[in-house]
């Protein structure tokens, strides 16, 4: 692969004021911990700024700083950070994103954007969380930053589910084309309240910033039933509606991602050379605090008691319609977030037996004893102790639709490999239906398994939006077609490479 090792320019070439203020540091860090069953939208808390530079959700004692970066290390921290989207460095539009138009100096991050003399050579600088740093609702979202202004270009802040999934994404920032006094507060989702299905979406428009070339504060509080959107420290509206609330706790957690798109607002003038960047400042999450006064003291003193359960169990949904399950333990069991698992009242503990639902995220519970029984109607994918099982191992006498059903028939009687990938278009759904004249199975080693994909006597039909779907097979592919951007690999005998 050939390697550009053009020397960049490393000085901010935007005209705005480098007006950066000795903000003073943030202290009290600590390690991620979700809220213990606190009803979101009962707490009713606004969220505003104390200054506009400062930052910051308003009543600091009902929140807690979960993530921050001040981009004082020199460099890129990839503890935090990775360069690119969540799923790769290229999207539908032309940039496609290299390391070099991305650094930090000066205790600042900087993301640029540049071309080589067309839209079939456009470079920018994005970075994301993908997992590395998620969160749900109970959350407030902030960054200080300023962007570029030329025609054609798009920078944001924003975030989406921690999955291949798409919808569902939470705009906290975009600046539209070439219009410098604007900002945009978009909420994307699931018009099911699933993910990954038919795309609907919330506009916010604010035409009162005055300029997004000075640098601003942009925040968002994510709670159950509601998204209100911040510019330094004033509220610019709220989206409420109840499918993409149900849509964002669905596709829970997320990971955030800054980057400048091109092309998406008009075609910028590729007869100028470029030069113009976004300049952060810091990045900021608070979480809700556990001593707000939502936990009782009965939950605080279960919690304490059971503080020592050997045993996890997780059950994991694909997002596409909601699963219910129920088990039973011999001895104690309690709600955990082990692997990023949610706390929901609609998920029940009366003694040793529990009764959930699940949908795009995971439910899990820490237990001491053994399972005695367990049961699912859906399609899920379950771990004990971090290994993946089945539902059978765990005494199941229902169906299971999951992973775990389709995994065992993708042995060595099915040798060849199909995969289609739609990494290259995470915004895109590629449909696609193909025949075999031998025997075929869901692969979930090399893609996703969800309710959208079928087979039946040989015929596979599915869709993808931004991830992988593969299949194991035998014989031949007689027919294939495909509807999208979506990129078709076939392997024969996978395993023998």
């Amino acid at each position: 692969m050939a390697r550009d090792d053009t020397a960049r320019e490393r000085s901010p070439e935007t005209t705005a004021p480098d007006n950066r203020e000795n903000d003073s540091k943030l202290l009290g860090r600590r390690e991620y911990m979700r809220l213990a069953g606190a009803s979101v939208a009962a707490l009713g808390l606004g969220a505003s700024s104390a200054t506009a530079d400062e930052g910051g959700p308003e009543n600091s004692d009902d929140w807690e700083l979960a993530f921050e970066d001040q981009f004082d290390a020199g460099s890129l921290d990839t503890d935090k950070w990775s360069v690119g989207f969540g799923w790769g460095r290229t999207t539908n539009s032309p940039e496609r994103i290299v390391d070099r138009n991305v650094w930090v100096e000066n205790e600042r991050l900087h993301l640029k954007v540049t071309h080589d003399g067309g839209s079939g050579s456009v470079y920018a600088g994005a970075v994301n969380t993908k997992n590395k740093v998620t969160y749900g609702p109970g959350t407030y979202w902030e960054a200080r930053l300023r962007t570029p202004d030329r025609h054609g270009l798009l920078p944001a802040f924003w975030a989406k589910s921690n999955t291949e999934q798409w919808p569902p994404e939470i705009d906290f920032f975009e600046m539209l084309g070439n219009d410098p006094t604007s900002s945009h507060h978009n909420v994307h989702y699931d018009s099911t309240g699933g993910m990954g299905g038919n795309h609907s979406e919330l506009k916010m428009h604010n035409p009162d910033l005055g300029s997004t070339t000075d640098f601003h504060v942009y925040g968002c509080a994510w709670y159950d039933d509601r998204v209100e959107m911040y510019v330094d420290g004033q509220l610019v509206g709220t989206h409420d509606d109840p499918t993409a609330m149900e849509s964002l706790r669905t596709g829970a957690p997320f990971y955030m991602m800054l980057n400048i798109h091109v092309g998406r607002t008009g075609t910028p003038d590729y007869s100028e050379s470029w030069g113009d960047q976004m300049d952060v400042d810091w990045v900021r999450v608070w979480e809700q605090s556990s001593n707000d006064g939502s936990s009782t003291d009965t939950s605080s003193t279960d919690t304490e008691e059971t503080t020592d359960l050997p045993n996890t169990l997780s059950v994991s949904g694909d997002g596409s319609e909601s699963v219910s399950y129920s088990f039973s333990v011999t001895d104690t069991i309690e709600k955990s977030t082990a692997r990023d698992g949610s706390i929901s009242p609609e998920d029940t503990i009366d003694s040793g037996d529990v009764e959930g639902i699940v949908a795009g995220g995971t439910d899990s519970y820490d237990y001491a004893g053994r399972i005695s029984s367990f049961s699912v109607d859906g399609s899920a994918t379950i771990y004990r102790n971090g290994d993946r099982v089945s539902a059978s191992s765990l005494g199941s006498t229902s169906t299971q639709t999951t992973d775990d059903a389709t995994a065992g028939d993708a042995d060595s009687s099915l040798p060849n490999l199909v995969v289609v990938d739609g990494s290259n278009a995470p915004n895109r759904v590629t449909s696609y239906t193909f025949e075999v004249d031998g025997d075929v199975a869901k692969d979930p080693e090399h893609g996703s398994i969800n309710a959208f994909d079928d087979i039946s006597d040989g015929t596979v039909s599915g869709r993808v939006v931004g991830g992988k779907d593969a299949y194991r097979f035998a014989g031949e592919i007689t027919r294939f077609e495909t509807d999208g951007a979506a990129f078709v690999s076939v392997q024969d005998s996978a395993d023998s490479n």
